[in-house]
């Protein structure tokens, strides 16, 4: 059985027809979302509060004591005890990925602590001068005092930052190449931001200080710190008795209020780890309460129908009139048991439905009805779907902001008209539905979304199929006599009929599921399975894909050397480190500079095994390769720079994978910077460069070498 259909998948597509509280997101539909704000206590008492790069909570106690805190696990355990005495007075607190750094306010020093451990692993007698606030970025530790904004590096030596750009700075935040700081200068309160975080008495000012200077107003600021690229500030609404959390916005150079808050900030750090989770903490004067704010998402309740729900309406084109739709098929992504998905439909010759009635819209006066009239718009349809720019005449009275909020509303009339005047559907969440009574060029498809502020069903495509005819058709004339009767065995008949022709395209389209580059997404771990493929599970896809279409190939060199240096550069093809132009490095492998055909950038690909080591002193072998060829039957694959633990750790699993089982395989990752006797190597990472010399200055093995002579030579010279 032939059909023709028409499907609605990607984001164009749905952009064709009318959403009503309902949002696109790569090419599927849920409902509309917003950003709200959580709003949690972590505990009062806090005189100094910091956030590592994973998100996790430091603070400084009014009674002394240093404690670790968990958003995520809730959960609090302490570092430092006011007892220990290693801290007489702690002020100021910041944390890194593996240490936390507490100032002493009795003698200015920065005790570092390791979380893990619980311990003191050292001391910076930085002498900082009533040190008021610490940050942490890239190995420097940076502090506010009262004599300004220094830098302190790890011998603890401190260099005086901005000197001649600040005044008064009250308060600074470290994020990326930018330093945040509040100034009170001769104008008033501002917030000066300064990039590179260059220290270098070479640099010059110019260089130091790139800023963009605004005013704070219309409120007052007290801290300042970095949410991901937004700088952030807290303070009092002028002339008010309220505090608020403000966003820069960087485009208009404005600030909007995020957060009230109920009473004078004091201290706020942004939690610094998952970037899709934003979060802050601020503590406020209110018994030094810390308070945390987590940005939330949650679904739209629809504003004239006062309930979660979102309407998609679509219309499918068959080309001929008066023909008749056979079935829809709907692919529902995610759905749960607080939510619902609806399915309405309507079909007709007229390209549109629904009259245009202005009556409808509200703050639409006659004469902006009888523009929009003028334009050819003659229903609700069209209204919705046009271009809000297109809808706005040169000589009209009203702009395009009012044109997108009558269409808003033209929407939601649609999405009542459809409810009450369309047929509906009988199945709840329907993937597969047989259409009724639905006859003409266009059928109109009405998607509807019911959910709560926390779920949503995610719908990807809706499939058209027409045009409708069944296996009546081959029954006798008898079986089609009664009207009723006939209408019950088509029906009944249908079910099948669609069953078989699903078979039937399942049946077109099997050459794709064994095709690497064709099969699906969904369908790729079973090709995998299918082929024993299952080395790169986690790997991106086109590296998973091109993995399929050489399994042949590489299964051939499985287990030898040969065999697992194409599967390492494969991987490393399709994971570029970030930052990096895939290719754009040199492409050898070799101390010899052969290059890597498959396009690979330079990644110092090499093998060590311990009969390499042979003719190398036995303790010296140890010494330097011990902890990799832990045998004879060892070897070490190097390779670097990678760029991250995760690459590495890939690497390593495809050795344990694809080594023979009586061997042990190692990775060690090269770095670019090294020093002679530690992961040095001649020709891969490291280059000697000739000397110029005179004669009586050479020196063998540097810039001469000896040769063996010729016959003709040995003749010529005896």
């Amino acid at each position: 059985m032939d059909f023709s259909y028409a499907t609605t998948t990607s984001d164009e597509d749905w952009a064709n027809g009318v959403a009503d509280n309902v949002e696109i997101r790569n090419g599927r539909v849920q409902l509309a979302s917003k950003t709200t704000t959580q709003r949690y206590r972590v505990a009062p008492g806090i005189r100094d509060v910091a956030a590592d790069p994973e998100g996790i909570l430091y603070t400084i106690r009014t009674e002394g004591g240093v404690y670790r805190y968990n958003p995520v696990m809730e959960s609090r355990e302490r570092l430092l005890k006011r007892t220990d005495r290693t801290v007489q007075d702690p002020c100021a607190i910041c944390a890194s990925a593996n240490r936390v750094f507490v100032c002493d306010a009795a003698d200015g020093t920065i005790t570092a602590l390791t979380p893990q451990l619980h311990r003191v692993v050292g001391t910076l007698r930085a002498g900082l001068t009533e040190p008021r606030a610490l940050a942490y970025a890239d190995g420097t530790i940076y502090a506010l005092t009262a004599s300004g904004l220094v830098a302190v590096d790890r011998n603890g030596t401190t260099t005086s930052l901005f000197d001649d750009q600040l005044t008064a700075p009250r308060d600074f935040a470290v994020r990326e190449n930018t330093i945040y700081v509040l100034d009170d200068d001769t104008s008033g309160p501002s917030l000066r931001t300064f990039g590179d975080r260059a220290v270098d008495d070479s640099d010059t000012a110019a260089d130091r200080d790139r800023r963009i200077e605004f005013r704070t107003k219309p409120f007052t600021p007290a801290c300042v710190t970095a949410l991901g690229d937004d700088a952030v500030v807290s303070g009092a609404i002028d002339d008010t008795d309220e505090y608020g959390v403000f966003v820069y916005d960087a485009a208009t150079e404005t600030f909007e209020q995020r957060v009230q808050l109920d009473a004078r900030p004091l201290r706020m750090v942004a939690q610094s780890g998952d970037p899709e989770t934003k979060t802050l903490h601020v503590v406020t004067d209110d018994e030094r309460a810390c308070h945390g704010f987590r940005a939330r998402t949650e679904y739209v309740n629809h504003s004239r129908r006062n309930r979660h729900l979102g309407t998609a309406i679509l219309r499918f084109d068959s080309g001929a009139t008066a023909i008749d739709w056979h079935r829809l098929v709907l692919d529902i992504v995610r759905t749960s048991a607080s939510t619902q998905v609806r399915v309405r439909y309507t079909a007709t010759d007229d390209p549109t439905v629904l009259a245009f009635e202005p009556e409808l819209l509200e703050d639409m006066v006659s004469d902006d009805a009888a523009a929009i009239r003028d334009m050819g718009i003659e229903s609700m349809w069209e209204f919705a779907t046009a271009t809000p720019a297109s809808l706005v005449p040169s000589d009209a009275s009203f702009d395009q902001t009012d044109v997108e909020s009558w269409q808003e509303q033209a929407s939601t009339e649609l999405a009542v008209h459809a409810a009450s005047e369309w047929t509906t559907s009988d199945v709840i969440d329907p993937e597969d539905i047989l259409v009724e009574n639905a006859s003409g060029r266009y059928l109109y498809v009405a998607v509807e979304l019911l959910g709560t502020p926390d779920a949503s069903p995610v719908l990807d495509s809706v499939r058209a199929y027409c045009p409708r005819t069944s296996y009546l058709r081959h029954m006798p004339e008898l079986y089609r006599e009664d009207q009723e009767s006939a209408e019950f065995l088509e029906r009944f008949l249908s079910v099948m009929e669609s069953s078989f022709v699903d078979v039937e395209a399942e049946f077109d389209s099997v050459g794709e599921l064994l095709d690497p580059y064709g099969v699906s997404s969904k369908s790729l771990a079973w090709l995998e399975s299918w082929l024993a493929a299952d080395t790169g599970r986690e790997w991106p896809e086109s590296a998973r894909r091109e993995l399929l279409a050489r399994a042949p190939e590489l299964y051939k060199k499985r287990g030898t050397k040969a065999g697992l240096l194409e599967l390492i550069r494969l991987y490393l093809r399709h994971t570029e480190p970030e930052g990096s132009t895939p290719g754009s490095q040199e492409t050898t492998d070799t101390p010899s500079g052969a290059t890597d055909n498959g396009g690979t950038p330079d990644y110092r690909l090499f093998f060590v095994e311990r009969t390499d080591t042979e003719s190398v002193d036995a303790d010296t072998v140890q010494r330097h390769y011990g902890s990799f060829l832990s045998g004879s039957r060892s070897f070490a694959v190097f390779c670097g720079p990678l760029g991250s633990d995760e690459r590495l750790a890939t690497l390593q699993e495809i050795i344990d994978a694809e080594r023979p089982a009586h061997v042990n395989g190692t990775v060690v990752e090269l770095e670019d910077a090294f020093s002679l006797g530690e992961s040095s190597f001649l020709g891969l990472n490291s280059h000697l460069t000739s000397r110029e010399f005179s004669m009586g200055d050479a020196r063998l093995g540097e810039d001469t070498v000896l040769t063996p002579r010729s016959p003709e030579e040995s003749t010529s010279g005896s």
